[in-house]
């Protein structure tokens, strides 16, 4: 899964911004019958102030549990 910042016609944002959204050392996991399975494991990244960001990666990358954690529909299993 990659995050990656594009700010308006100025190409992709390398520059150092204020977040708007920071994540530090997050994960998710959850208990199936087949066992212990991990989405998102110690994901960090930082979304800056004007920016459009885009999430992309193949399915099951844990793209939608980011964006649940991100609109507090679900909680985190741990953080750092």
């Amino acid at each position: 899964m990659a995050v990656q910042g594009y700010n308006g016609g100025k190409g992709v944002n390398r520059v150092k911004q204020q977040a708007l959204i920071r994540l530090h050392r997050i994960s998710k996991s959850y208990q199936t019958k087949e066992g212990r399975v991990e989405p998102l494991k110690e994901i960090s990244a930082a979304i800056p102030k004007g920016t459009l960001t885009v999430l992309m990666g193949p399915s099951g990358a844990g793209k939608s549990t980011l964006f649940r954690l991100l609109n507090r529909l679900e909680g985190i299993s741990d953080a750092v």
